[in-house]
């Protein structure tokens, strides 16, 4: 056993905790650890001796630690070793695949485990989950049957679990994703005293190619850009909210790149987004990015690119681009200008309105001097 141990240690990740029916833990890409848990209990009389200084009717306390993990067997290949990070296959419609799992228990306590198949999911933000364990898979989870499916496995030790995979006859070409998981329940209390069920699970995932031809598409849509104005029209906001669609039928990875500038390119800002990993046939993302200190140059181009990568065995994928353009006007130099307009406006009225009282007046002066010239005749 210590050699597995010594094999699986270095895949070993922190596992997900979710609560039964409101969540799901996603699976790693190999054997994973959860995050132990940990609890004080009086060990067996014999087992310790007490500290200097103690009360010795007082019986010292351990830590107990739950800590395990699930993966693949050893290689499928006989002559390779058990390195595999997750259940990985090639297979034709109407294949039967024969394989077997290892929950390795590296705590101090007996640990019971349900190990159950179930169908990969994107979130919505297009990170690879799994359903919850209260919902029936349709996919790859319906494929595989386990051997065990209930068991317990004292500290340090493991459990092979064979299993088969069946292919059905009619299962489309693509990528087909799932996980095996390993589920250790505990009933607690949230934080507002109510009794719950706590799901903790570990797993591995399981991707199964089906032959045929593939058709991997990647396309970018819903893409909007606002913009949220500052005092200064250099100050602003833009924000860009998009989403990816996986159209093919193969699980694509891509790193999107937002590019938002005014006309010609005037104050251009590019941003890179975290990658895309695992964005299976028919999952979206629903990303978002905020830029700022963007200028208000009246009209912003939005671009976003992808390249698609990670569907091996289809050849070079193009980019992938989506555009928009938002009308952000400097509301800070027009209400300037309508500002000057006002006061240019009230200069000219009160100046027309002098010139008609000089007018007037130098009327008036000449109406009064006529008399005056004729008297004098």
């Amino acid at each position: 056993m210590s050699s597995r141990l010594q094999i699986i240690s270095g895949l070993i990740l922190c596992a997900t905790l979710s609560l039964v029916g409101v969540g799901s833990a996603t699976a790693a890409d190999n054997a994973t650890t959860p995050t132990t848990p940990s609890s004080t209990v009086p060990p067996s009389p014999d087992s310790t001796t007490p500290a200097a200084g103690t009360d010795p009717g007082q019986q010292p306390q351990v830590q107990t630690i739950e800590s395990w993990a699930l993966g693949p067997s050893g290689s499928l290949d006989p002559n390779k070793p058990g390195d595999r990070a997750n259940f990985n296959y090639d297979a034709a419609a109407g294949t039967v695949i024969h394989d077997s799992a290892i929950v390795y228990n590296f705590g101090n306590v007996p640990l019971t485990f349900h190990v159950y198949a179930t169908d990969g999911l994107n979130n919505p933000q297009g990170a690879f989950d799994l359903l919850p364990g209260d919902k029936t898979p349709q996919n790859v989870g319906a494929w595989i049957k386990l051997d065990a499916q209930d068991l317990t496995i004292p500290p340090l030790k493991e459990a092979v679990i064979p299993f088969t995979v069946t292919v059905p006859a009619d299962a489309p070409p693509g990528d087909h994703v799932g996980g095996i998981v390993a589920s250790s329940p505990i009933e607690g209390q949230n934080a507002t005293g109510q009794e719950i069920s706590l799901d903790r699970r570990t797993g591995s995932k399981v991707y199964i190619r089906v032959n045929g031809n593939l058709h991997p598409e990647l396309a970018i849509t819903r893409l909007d850009t606002s913009y949220s104005h500052a005092a200064s029209p250099m100050g602003g906001r833009g924000t860009v909210t998009f989403r990816v669609e996986n159209r093919g039928d193969v699980r694509l990875d891509g790193t999107p790149v937002v590019t938002l500038s005014g006309p010609f390119g005037v104050g251009e800002k590019k941003f890179t987004l975290a990658r895309l990993t695992d964005l299976l046939p028919g999952g979206t993302a629903d990303l978002s990015v905020d830029v700022p200190d963007m200028g208000a140059f009246f009209v912003l181009s939005t671009t976003v690119e992808i390249k698609p990568a990670g569907a091996g065995g289809v050849g070079a994928l193009a980019v992938v681009k989506g555009s928009d353009l938002t009308f952000a006007p400097p509301l800070a130099v027009l209400v300037g200008l309508v500002v000057v307009l006002i006061a240019f406006m009230f200069w000219r009225r009160r100046r027309r309105r002098l010139r008609a009282e000089d007018v007037a007046y130098e009327a008036a002066i000449a109406r009064e001097s006529v008399p005056k010239v004729a008297a004098q005749r």
